[in-house]
Formats: structure tokens, C-alpha cells, sequence
């Protein structure tokens, strides 16, 4: 099996790190529709085609053009370091045939592989660009020992370096609608504070008759506006009947689905939440630096979340628009804002021995 990892995102800040030492760490970039992606590959990956079919990957999520793309090969083994045996350059001839053979010499009982040139070789055939293409010419194996570390050089005494690629925003909030309103933020200088941001109980409702959250027993805070609370008692308001027994997350999930057959009531829920959250970012922006406002979570997905998101922007530009000229709500692909705050979690690289 070949020793890859993969990593592709269409979230501006997310960032995409991969650890390796000899292999090659291949980050790619579609400026046109904002999606990056970080893989991880030794010459198992390079002969099983992984570049090929990461970028075919991009296209079929992102809508991404290889030619719109740009490819950066990091820092990777040479062939006068890569010293292999037969199964090396039989894999690469099975898998790219005789146009790889000028990148392959046989010196003693050993193989020399350019798995540069064939991965250089290999971006062309899937349409970038040449002058959209940069191949690291710096070995770590023969390269500044200070710099870099080479499981080849090395041998027992293990390291590794890093590599990681992002798209830049300045300033995000964070809003995860899940079981309750979850709230991250980054500062314009790309930096986590350290501040507990508690919005689920923040009040952003102050009507004294609205709904008050079960938990801290306050009226209108974010819980109640953008969470499956805030589903559930929008959903009674509006003509939903649910089982006293029947948990919210399925409860949601009977929302989404009347959602998707177009049904009036579960469009005056998703419509009113976007309301709340247009109404909820100017106020948010009085304690919060930011730019950008990444909406996720459960309750975000499907058609629902696309309403939220409408409805927030057209609220946003009547409510306060000046706000909204300095302000991109937006909501990552469909996949993240089911994971919702988990989204986070899933950044953490896993970390394998390159072979």
C-alpha cells in the first residue's frame, strides 16, 4: 500500500501541514476557486499515481481547472541519492511506461530514480501549466545537514520537516451551529488569542420574550438563535409536531428533509435564522476584529444552510451596510459543515514513515 497522505480544503485559514523527509510533499493551489492541497508521496505513491488523481480529486469537488492550478514540489530525495532496487523502476514502467526511462539509470547492482523529473512529468500530463510548476532542486539527503533532516542519510536518528500550505483571511469568526452555538476566532495577524469565546450564551435576541435557553436559563442568547435549539423551537412556532421523545438531532434532521421538499414551514425556520445571524454580526463585530465569518455545522447543512447564508447577506446589507461591504459570510463545502467544529480536529496531520 502506498505510504500517502492527502489533504484538500476549500477553507480560507484552514491549514494543511505535512511532515516527510526524503519523500516529496506536493502542494497544490487553484486561485480561481480557492481550494488547496497537500499530499504526501514516496515513490509508491508517485507509481500508484497519486498527483494525477489528487488534482482529478480538486476538479471533481472544487470544480478546479489544472490549468487555473499551481504546483510546488518541496525539498525531496535526488536520483544520485536514491540508490534502489529492481521493484522501483519496474513499478514506474507498468505505470507510465518507456517515457519515464530517461529519468531511470542503472549504476552496479542499483537503480537511480529522478522521481523529480517523473513527478515534473506527471503534472504536465495532467494539464498544469510549465511556468505554473516549481520542483524543488534541494536534496535533504545531500543537502545542508543543518537544514534538513533524511531518514537516508540519517538512518536510526529520525526527523522530519515540515511543509504546509493555507489561504489567507483576515480575521475570522467562526460560527459552528450544532447542538449549540460554538464559536473560534482568529485575529487579523492570524493568531488564536487565547480568549474564551462562550457566544452560545451571549445574548444576541433582546426581546424579553424570547425563547430562554434550558442551560443558563438567559433569554436570546446565540444558543437559542443558531443551534438545533434554535431548530426545534423556530419549528414548534411554525407548525412542526414532534414526538416529546424525539431528540433534536433527529429532529433537525425532520427539518432538513421537509426542506428539501420545499416545504413553507421548514423555509420560515432556516429564513428566520438568517435573520438572527444578520442581525447578530454587527453586534458581534463591536468585541471581534474580522473580516471574514465562516458559518458550519449541522444545522448549516443541505439547503438550509444555503438560505441561512442568503438570507444573512441580504439582512446584513439593510441592517448595517457598512458592515456588510467589510464582511464575507461564507460556508465551507458540504462535507466540513456537517463535522461542523470537528473541522478543526481534522487539520491535525497524521504522521507516517516515508518508505
Amino acid at each position: 500500500e502506498a505510504k500517502t497522505l492527502v489533504q484538500l480544503s476549500n477553507v480560507p485559514g484552514v491549514v494543511l501541514c505535512g511532515f516527510y523527509a526524503d519523500c516529496q510533499l506536493i502542494m497544490l493551489y487553484d486561485h480561481k476557486h480557492k481550494a488547496i492541497g497537500l499530499l504526501h508521496a514516496g515513490w509508491r505513491g508517485i507509481a500508484k499515481e497519486i498527483t494525477r488523481k489528487t488534482i482529478e480529486k480538486m476538479t471533481e469537488l472544487y470544480g478546479s481547472n489544472p490549468n487555473e492550478m499551481i504546483a510546488v514540489v518541496g525539498p525531496s530525495i535526488c536520483r544520485s541519492c536514491f540508490a534502489t532496487d529492481d521493484d522501483v523502476p519496474e513499478k514506474m514502467r507498468e505505470t507510465f511506461g518507456d517515457m519515464v526511462q530517461e529519468y531511470m539509470y542503472k549504476e552496479g547492482d542499483k537503480w537511480r530514480v529522478d522521481l523529480k523529473n517523473i513527478t515534473y512529468t506527471m503534472l504536465l500530463r495532467a494539464d498544469i501549466l510549465p511556468y505554473n510548476i516549481d520542483v524543488s532542486n534541494i536534496c535533504p539527503c545531500c543537502g545542508d545537514k543543518s537544514l534538513f533532516w533524511s531518514h537516508r542519510r540519517n538512518g536510526e536518528e529520525r526527523g522530519v520537516q515540515a511543509g504546509m500550505i493555507t489561504m489567507a483571511k483576515k480575521g475570522i469568526l467562526g460560527i459552528a451551529m450544532g447542538s449549540s452555538e460554538a464559536v473560534g476566532y482568529v485575529n487579523p495577524k492570524g493568531q488564536m488569542t487565547g480568549r474564551i469565546s462562550e457566544l452560545a450564551f451571549a445574548p444576541v435576541d433582546f426581546n424579553p420574550a424570547s425563547p430562554k435557553d434550558e442551560w443558563s436559563g438567559n433569554a436570546g442568547v446565540g444558543a437559542m438563535a443558531f443551534s438545533q435549539q434554535a431548530v426545534n423551537w423556530l419549528a414548534e412556532k411554525y407548525g412542526f409536531k414532534f414526538p416529546k421523545s424525539m431528540k433534536l438531532p433527529e429532529r433537525l434532521k425532520v427539518v432538513q428533509a421537509a426542506m428539501e421538499k420545499g416545504d413553507e414551514k421548514a423555509l420560515k425556520v432556516y429564513i428566520q435564522i438568517g435573520r438572527f445571524l444578520a442581525h447578530a454580526i454587527p453586534w458581534y463585530n463591536e468585541f471581534y476584529d474580522y473580516e471574514n465569518m465562516m458559518i458550519l455545522g449541522r444545522v448549516t447543512s443541505g439547503l438550509g444552510g444555503d438560505i441561512i447564508l442568503e438570507t444573512a447577506k441580504m439582512g446584513l446589507e439593510a441592517v448595517a451596510p457598512e458592515i456588510a461591504e467589510e464582511v464575507d459570510i461564507f460556508m465551507p463545502d458540504e462535507k466540513a459543515r456537517r463535522l461542523g467544529q470537528s473541522v478543526a480536529a481534522a487539520q491535525i496531520p497524521v504522521v507516517k514513515k516515508c518508505k
